[in-house]
């Protein structure tokens, strides 16, 4: 005898956009999420896999085999699926703390036209849907996160879509259209940590970060300017900002400096004696206390443009950022240098990108001698200041 069989799908079904409208993306980014998968059913159910696209945006300029990770299987895949941690973070909000969702195979890229990739991402093991959208349930259960590689090009545009029947269950496939707002990748920043010790001493230049930047876009070069770098310091243990030599408008003598890499002489990417001090457009003013932070703007000259690669005379470091201690600075004083988010401004750009190097130790030794002494033939005399090295 016949009947009608009842299926039964998700009782609830919502997507979040993560981003923001005009939101930048670096290139070699963070984890970054960008769409948030809300659900719940009153009946069992799983969750076996989700279906995504990327889509290109304008020009064909963004293809995702190339400008996102390498797809794999795991955290450093271009696209992941991350689980909310009901029991540690944020509840229902992409954080850390969250789980990554181990999948049956490493997904692979089907191109559906000129501008649209679709990614399907298998779930090793099926997930259980949460029966209630309350308490640890509430918020967002899944997390679409992507990752962009080395390759992503100054200015690529491109959004990510939910398309019709993206969340594939063990009953039926569901979903409605969504996409998240148009992302845009920031002119490329790398930071790196120079220093090669964590130790100083008075009077010398510390070269401590270098900055590798190029603005080629589709179009050729993107025209943009260093315009301005934050530098933060803060005291760990006995640091005061009088430590530092008094700032100038110059980068040959003052307490903080900008070098421009001489990729005509000396060594190329590397800080050396052949590079070339920056000015300021001003003096520049500390901030804060004891996180002190400094603004060092830049003008727009041939030392400050940036190349439009990342090869020939122009791989590496493009500019150096330096300090420079003074007499003021004790013995065994400790802080730590960085530059935070936002903190290295273009013409038309800010980077996201952020950098620390670890504590950094004096090692200026003041000696006060109470008789003149001679050593090798060289005279002490009193209240002379010894930076030992």
């Amino acid at each position: 005898m016949g009947g009608t069989t009842t299926v039964r799908g998700l009782t609830s079904l919502s997507f979040v956009d993560y981003t923001q409208i005009g939101q930048r993306i670096d290139v070699l980014s963070d984890k970054t999420p960008v769409i948030g998968v809300d659900l719940y059913a009153k009946n069992t159910m799983s969750i076996e896999g989700i279906t995504l696209n990327i889509i290109d945006c304008d020009t064909i300029n963004f293809d995702p085999r190339n400008s996102l990770k390498t797809l794999t299987e795991d955290d450093q895949s271009g696209i992941a699926i991350y689980k909310d941690n009901a029991s540690s973070g944020q509840r229902g909000y992409f954080d850390s703390n969250d789980i990554l969702v181990s999948l049956s195979a490493a997904p692979i890229w089907t191109i559906v036209d000129a501008s649209t990739y679709k990614c399907q991402l298998n779930f090793l093991t099926p997930q259980t849907v949460p029966a209630s959208n309350t308490g640890v349930d509430s918020g967002c259960e899944y997390f679409i996160v992507i990752q962009t590689s080395a390759n992503a090009r100054y200015k690529d545009d491109f959004y990510v879509q939910m398309p019709a029947n993206s969340i594939r269950t063990n009953v039926r496939d569901e979903g409605a259209k969504f996409k998240c707002n148009t992302l845009r990748v920031v002119l490329p920043t790398i930071l790196s940590v120079i220093m090669s010790d964590t130790e100083t001493s008075y009077s010398d230049t510390e070269n401590v970060f270098g900055i590798n930047a190029y603005d080629t876009t589709l179009s050729g070069d993107g025209n943009q300017y260093l315009k301005k770098v934050t530098v933060q310091f803060t005291a760990v243990s006995n640091f005061k900002i009088a430590d530092l030599i008094a700032l100038t408008d110059s980068s040959v003598n003052g307490g903080i400096g900008i070098y421009r890499d001489n990729s005509v002489t000396g060594n190329r990417g590397y800080f050396d004696a052949g590079d070339i001090p920056l000015a300021f457009t001003s003096i520049p003013e500390w901030r804060g206390a004891g996180i002190f932070s400094v603004e060092l703007n830049l003008g727009q000259n041939q030392y400050t443009q940036i190349p439009s690669e990342d090869k020939g005379i122009y791989e590496g470091n493009d500019f150096f950022v330096i300090f420079r201690t003074s007499t003021q600075i004790a013995n065994g004083a400790q802080f730590k240098v960085s530059i935070p988010k936002q903190g290295v401004e273009y013409t038309d750009e800010v980077s996201n990108k952020t950098i620390s190097p670890d504590t950094i130790t004096s090692k200026y030794i003041r000696a006060t001698i109470s008789k003149l002494t001679t050593e090798g033939g060289q005279y002490i005399t009193p209240g002379d200041s010894v930076s030992v090295l």
